[in-house]
């Protein structure tokens, strides 16, 4: 008998090649062996018979070849001679069924034999997630193979579910055709499975799911009492994590929300933790994470509500993350407003959030979870508002928390303007921003003490390198209305920041204004000798006669005081920051349009 790899074979030659080169591929096979033919799952075979049973062995080499549930598929040749002597209507049978044939197995060659990949996603229809299985089982055959991924895009929201289905009935019998399954594959996922280290109830569901996605496959109508649309959605998160384990190449993922997927959860969080064994981790190669709403699910005129400080639970200790870009998202009725201090990986060095809606008690969590955060960009509007209202930042909060990064922090562009509403000099975020009662209290029902902390917040808290809340980090300087001086930021070299974070807010309902309070400082003292660059958005000539002397005076000492500092920005013209060029109340054409063009990005990969 002759194997032939279905990758590699190029065509039905047995009706058209030469009696010569149609011998150079066969053995003799006796008539009484052709029951018992050692087929193996994708394979290729190509048997020679004598003439006075060709007959016999075409017509059931035709029905097992065509059949949708075959795993292996069979090639019956003979010579020409041979051929001539069967049943004229076996032959025409056979030639007929020749175009079928040939774009049956193209199409399952493309579908079983998938090309490599350097970006995968899983976003938003079902051919997202059907596309995933064929790639699977090439990983678990080569797991080499997973190395060209580089870039991934998941999004759960985005998957098909029974109650995004307005039409028809979502959970209907799928009339759908068989695919191969390898079965060596197969049984390699479900070990993978078994070996990831995660609970025993993950691991079973995970293997239950496997199972029934197999039994889908081969067009098997597995019993699916949820309905075919949860099944299959539970069947995304599975293999989702299984994708994962494989790709360890990935330096970028753009994520959506994970609030309703534990198995995933459970996954990137023990990952992060090094809960798992090392081989089977998620992302050791990560740098870059961008949480954006992929699924076109939410309005994108709204901010993309959602747990801001849980992605730090998925992401922050892994061995090479570094930049964390949260742009467009908000912070609606979180529930978790709390993460430990100075946690993160050592590589962990970047965060942005561009047009965004974060209170200052959040923003400060975020800006004290790296060890030593090196640049910082945030920028407040753009977006509407789930409830119309913008968020609170306080002043003296984002200074606290930034002082504790002042040895590292390079860059930082703060555009807080649609955030700054100052209600009384030294105003911290407290323990109502929080959602936190005093000791003693019993007006929220929760104190610090009583605080739920699962087992890993209470890993990160184990290594924490400050209080949890930042209002407990002792003071050492006056803030007043203002965000504090950086005159001590001994690495920073870039500042672009509004002047009211600086100066404090203006007094008056018209100009010129005067200052609700004098700063406990002078601007130019306020800024660190290394300063290369600077910008202070929002500033108007003439508005605060105030403001107008700290910023004359930073001109006329700028060459003594701050040596390094080539370019200003934002004092003989006005330079708003990007939120807030957006205005108070942006109308829908001119909202931030960032979220829509990653979605375009995504989309433009290959599906």
């Amino acid at each position: 008998m002759y194997m032939l790899n279905s990758n590699i074979w190029t065509g039905p030659f047995w009706l058209e090649s030469t009696e010569r080169s149609l011998r150079t591929c066969y053995l003799d096979l006796p008539v009484a062996n052709t029951s018992v033919l050692p087929l193996l799952p994708g394979s290729v075979c190509l048997i020679q018979a004598h003439s006075a049973y060709i007959a016999m062995l075409i017509d059931k080499g035709i029905k097992r070849l065509l059949s949708p549930a075959s795993l292996s598929l069979i090639l019956i040749a003979t010579s020409t001679a041979a051929a001539r002597q069967a049943p004229p209507q076996i032959i025409f049978n056979l030639q007929n069924s020749f175009q079928s044939f040939r774009t049956m197995t193209s199409s399952v060659a493309s579908w079983s034999s998938p090309p490599q990949r350097s970006r995968i996603r899983i976003v938003q229809d079902r051919d997202d997630i059907e596309a995933i299985y064929p790639l699977l089982a090439s990983y678990a055959l080569a797991p080499e193979s997973a190395s060209s991924v580089t870039e991934l895009a998941i999004d759960p929201a985005g998957w098909p579910s029974g109650s995004s289905c307005f039409f028809g009935d979502p959970d209907a019998p799928l009339t759908e055709p068989a695919k191969p399954v390898d079965e060596a594959a197969h049984a390699l996922l479900e070990s993978r499975a078994r070996n990831l280290g995660l609970g025993e109830k993950t691991t079973h569901v995970m293997l239950r799911s496997l199972a029934w996605k197999k039994a889908h496959l081969l067009a098997q109508n597995p019993d699916s009492p949820k309905g075919f649309v949860k099944h299959n959605k539970l069947y995304a998160e599975v293999a989702a994590v299984l994708l994962l384990s494989y790709t360890r190449n990935v330096t970028h993922l753009l994520v959506g929300n994970l609030e309703w997927t534990p198995l995933l959860k459970e996954y990137l969080r023990k990952s992060n933790y090094a809960l798992i064994p090392a081989d089977y981790r998620a992302f050791p190669q990560l740098e870059t994470v961008e949480v954006v709403d992929l699924s076109w699910k939410d309005d994108a005129r709204q901010y993309y509500s959602l747990e801001i400080l849980d992605y730090l639970h998925y992401f922050h200790r892994l061995p090479s993350f570094r930049n964390l870009i949260l742009d467009g998202t908000g912070e609606y009725q979180m529930e978790k407003l709390l993460f430990p201090a100075g946690t993160s990986s050592p590589s962990f060095k970047r965060i942005q959030a561009r047009c965004t809606d974060m209170s200052g008690g959040v923003l400060g969590m975020l800006l004290r979870a790296p060890k030593g955060l090196e640049e910082v960009v945030v920028s407040m509007g753009g977006l509407w508002s789930l409830d119309g209202g913008s968020p609170i930042v306080q002043l003296k909060t984002i200074g606290k928390c930034l002082l504790t990064q002042k040895k590292a922090l390079r860059v930082l562009d703060l555009d807080l303007e649609d955030g700054i509403h100052a209600r009384e000099s030294e105003e911290e975020a407290g323990m109502e921003d929080y959602s936190l009662d005093e000791e003693g209290e019993e007006v929220i029902g929760v104190t610090e003490a009583t605080l739920e902390k699962d087992e890993y917040f209470l890993l990160a808290e184990a290594e924490a390198t400050g209080p949890l809340l930042p209002h407990r980090i002792p003071d050492t300087r006056k803030y007043g209305y203002t965000i504090g001086s950086f005159q001590d930021f001994a690495a920073l070299t870039h500042l672009s920041i509004n002047v009211q974070a600086l100066m404090g807010p203006n007094d008056g309902w018209e100009p010129p204004y005067k200052l609700k309070e004098e700063p406990p400082f002078r601007l130019v003292d306020a800024l660190p000798p290394s300063l290369e660059y600077l910008c202070l958005y929002g500033y108007r000539k003439g508005e605060n006669f105030a403001v107008d002397s700290h910023v004359k005076e930073l001109l006329e000492k700028k060459a003594e005081r701050l040596p390094r500092l080539t370019e200003i920005r934002g004092v003989e013209e006005t330079v708003l920051g990007e939120g807030a060029s957006f205005g108070g109340s942006p109308e829908e054409d001119d909202l931030y349009q960032g979220k829509v063009e990653r979605i375009e990005y995504v989309k433009s990969w290959e599906a």
